[in-house]
């Protein structure tokens, strides 16, 4: 069994200090960085749009994301964006939701892995085809964690998608060009 210490001046002033080095701990180990990390988020949200879910022509906060048309058949199309998430490890397709090639409309789900943060983002490509032979192809992408900030990463991975389908057609034009003049 202990005995209690007395109360001397000595032993009163080192639990003073004691407590002192205790609220400092909490002041500026705790406290302070809570309170930074609070305002850097708050900073980034004013800064940063925090949609959980931008489309081609629907989203307010990227304006500049519009759907694209072209003038190819949905079979051109489907090639190029099935190609396009065949050869990008970030892509791969939804297991969950097969793909839909009609004659008029087409639909692709991907799932999109963030380069830097560990999200992923559910993205559907709608085609569909008017009756002037026009396709237009639009762009949905969603967090599938719910998470509403990431930085603009769902619009990067519009925008990464729709140069790359730019760029797979072209080069299919091009193919389909040379065997049409031979």
């Amino acid at each position: 069994m202990s005995t209690p210490l007395p109360k001397s001046p000595n032993n009163i002033q080192q639990r003073i200090e004691k407590r002192q080095r205790r609220m400092k701990f909490v002041r500026y180990g705790i406290f302070l960085p809570s309170m930074l990390i609070g305002a850097l988020t708050g900073i980034g949200a004013m800064i940063w749009p925090s949609a959980t879910t931008v489309e081609t022509g629907q989203s307010r906060e990227y304006q500049d994301l519009q759907p694209q048309y072209f003038n190819a058949p949905i079979s051109s199309l489907a090639s190029a964006i099935e190609d396009t998430i065949e050869a990008h490890d970030r892509l791969r397709t939804d297991v969950d939701s097969p793909h839909r090639i009609e004659e008029q409309n087409a639909q692709f789900y991907v799932i999109a892995k963030g380069p830097y943060l560990p999200t992923t983002t559910t993205i559907r490509i709608t085609i569909h085809t008017s009756s002037s032979g026009r396709s237009a192809v639009n762009i949905r992408a969603d967090s599938a964690s719910g998470v509403k900030t990431d930085f603009g990463q769902r619009a990067r991975n519009i925008r990464f998608l729709q140069e790359e389908i730019n760029a797979r057609l072209a080069r299919y034009q091009g193919i389909l060009d040379e065997e049409n003049n031979e």
